[in-house]
């Protein structure tokens, strides 16, 4: 191949030009460890933010109701914390009335 048709492959963590095999994404291990632990803490921040706040939601949830199940209005678990847009899964009864878990 010669120079002209030769592609330059950068490294996806420092943008330094990469020696070696076509398909190598990073120049050395400490880049690609640094790269992974990046993109990994991105994740694991926006998991633990959706953790923290079903734990609100069962805090607000045992707040409002620590024998288990109960009536309680919407409004009064917004007051303690809960956020209706975090929760495992819903519930419609018979009767048409929606139950939210966590």
């Amino acid at each position: 191949m010669t120079n002209a048709k030769k592609k330059l492959h950068t490294c996806l963590y420092c943008q330094n030009e990469i020696k070696g095999r076509s398909d190598k994404k990073f120049c050395d291990a400490n880049c690609r460890s640094a790269y992974h632990n990046q993109t990994a803490n991105n994740q694991e921040h926006y998991i633990r933010s959706i953790n923290k706040q079903l734990r609100a939601n069962r805090s607000a949830l045992k707040k409002a109701c620590p024998w288990g199940k109960a009536t309680v209005r919407k409004d009064f678990l917004k007051q303690l914390g809960m956020d209706f847009k975090h929760i495992t899964h819903t519930w419609k009864s018979a009767h048409r009335n929606l139950y939210f878990f966590c």
